[in-house]
């Protein structure tokens, strides 16, 4: 037998590892708990509280389960805790049967992780049943769904922190994604319902469950091997859930709840089984700026402008022309953007204000997976992915554009006709270059855009306050526009 510890930043996780087959075992742990009184929930989680207010709840020891090395699962696990002076003895007594089992396959995990906190992930999940009606069993590994053999009419609720949008972004996919905890050899109809007022599932239980839009969302026909992944598309209730604040998450239930039962993994799997966990996966595009794929309303306002309002989520971009130059290579035009979508940040320009030269290219990092953002004239933002096939990146909404990583740590992005944008390691623009090799070249004050030349070698200057806002911008003949 091998006991392992595994430390991370939210969870002390011990697993016992029986190397092979051991009759009767048992296990005990000596838990010194200073001021935290522990108590055994009903699925045998243990709850440890504090002695001064034994209605908080300090940490979760989930119910201990055990895998063999075929991922064979069972929470057969009795535990029972017996206080001493220096604290609680935990004794856990596997299930003999299930270990000695022909078809356990060893080593076999036993995994009882100990969690620091109530909160500690963005995933909020519980399950319901007719047959346990005030049983609350937010602290399961698993998600019932059906009519199971214990539990009765059986429905998982779920709900997740989302990610923080910016109001020009679009949801245009959203999946759920389940994945099974035990095998499931006949086939059930599983159906997503939108949940229709708030929940806790701390203390969601069958007689107090919480009430559900009758429309089914979206269905999936379920069986498989345990890990089997399956997904619903919940496109419709994520957008709701954004467009009007009230994220009550989706219930999911058998079509025909008279048979049929099905575990799905829970968020309070161990972390080694952290991938198995529910998921939401979002795909969105931002509409902030003026693109030919979106339909506006506008109107003109003579020489101050165009007003430009989104049709879909009511965005107004203003464009007021600064600057134009004449010539066939590389003119440059100067135009002042407003995007009432950054009304609240300033670069220079005024509140919600940018210059259309005030492009950029930013590295961020979602779920793990590197994107570059570019930011372009108007403040549209598009998202550029790996293509693991060449090795570049492509933009995500499909415009036929890829961006390079240059040697020197800066980047281009080339369209498909061969025009060119390329920016410094810091992401600033710094080259405009067409098809025939005609180039404009940035030049910047630090990071405030001071001088550009266009491909005939004319100079536009643009001078700024020390803090980098600007003040005037002067053409080629000398003669300067001042902004107050």
């Amino acid at each position: 037998m091998d006991l392992n510890y595994n430390v991370i930043s939210s969870e002390v996780k011990e697993n016992i590892i029986l190397k092979s087959a051991i009759d009767n075992p048992e296990f005990k742990f000596n838990i010194q708990t200073k001021n935290l009184l522990p108590k055994i929930q009903s699925d045998k989680s243990i709850i440890f509280y504090d002695k001064k207010d034994t209605s908080k709840a300090v940490f979760i020891m989930a119910a201990p389960v055990m895998m063999d090395a075929n991922k064979a699962h069972s929470e057969n696990i009795d535990i029972s805790l017996d206080q001493n002076k220096n604290g609680y003895v935990l004794t856990m007594k596997p299930d003999n049967s299930w270990l000695n089992s022909a078809d356990r396959v060893y080593p076999v995990t036993i995994d009882p992780p100990v969690q620091t906190s109530l909160d500690i992930n963005s995933i909020h999940d519980t399950f319901i049943g007719s047959a346990i009606p005030s049983e609350n069993r937010q602290n399961s590994i698993l998600l019932g769904v059906g009519n199971g053999s214990a539990s009765g009419v059986t429905r998982s609720y779920i709900k997740f922190d989302l990610p923080t949008l910016q109001t020009g972004d679009l949801i245009t996919n959203a999946q759920l994604g389940l994945s099974l905890y035990s095998d499931k050899t006949s086939s059930t109809q599983i159906d997503i319902h939108k949940v229709l007022s708030n929940w806790d599932p701390s203390t969601l239980i069958w007689n107090n469950r919480a009430d559900y839009a009758g429309k089914i969302e979206e269905y999936k026909t379920v069986t498989g091997a345990a890990g089997t992944d399956f997904f619903w598309d919940i496109t419709g209730i994520v957008k709701d859930w954004y467009t009007t604040g009230n994220n009550y998450g989706l219930m999911l239930m058998n079509n025909n709840e008279g048979s049929g039962y099905t575990e799905f993994v829970s968020s309070d799997t161990s972390s080694a089984y952290a991938g198995y966990r529910p998921q939401v996966t979002l795909w969105y595009v931002n509409n902030s700026g003026l693109e030919n794929y979106w339909t506006y309303h506008s109107a003109a306002i003579g020489r101050a402008g165009t007003g430009y309002v989104n049709d879909y989520n009511g965005n107004l971009v203003f464009t007021h022309n600064d600057l134009d130059m004449n010539g066939n290579k590389m003119p440059i035009s100067i135009t002042h953007v407003f995007n009432s979508n950054d009304k609240g940040s300033s670069s220079g320009y005024g509140l919600g204000w940018r210059l259309n030269l005030s492009q950029r290219v930013i590295p961020q990092t979602f779920s793990g997976i590197q994107y570059y953002v570019y930011i372009d004239e108007d403040g549209t933002k598009h998202y550029f992915k790996k293509d693991d096939s060449t090795g570049k990146y492509k933009d995500d909404a499909g415009l036929d554009s890829i961006l390079t990583i240059n040697s020197d740590g800066g980047y281009t992005i080339k369209d498909n006709k061969d025009n060119q944008l390329i920016f410094v390691p810091g992401g600033y623009l710094y080259q405009i270059k067409d098809s025939n090799g005609n180039t404009a070249t940035l030049s910047y004050s630090g990071t405030t855009l001071s001088k550009i030349t266009d491909g005939a070698g004319r100079v536009i200057l643009l001078d700024s306050t020390p803090e980098g806002y600007l003040l005037g911008i002067t053409d080629s003949s000398g003669r300067r526009t001042s902004f107050l």
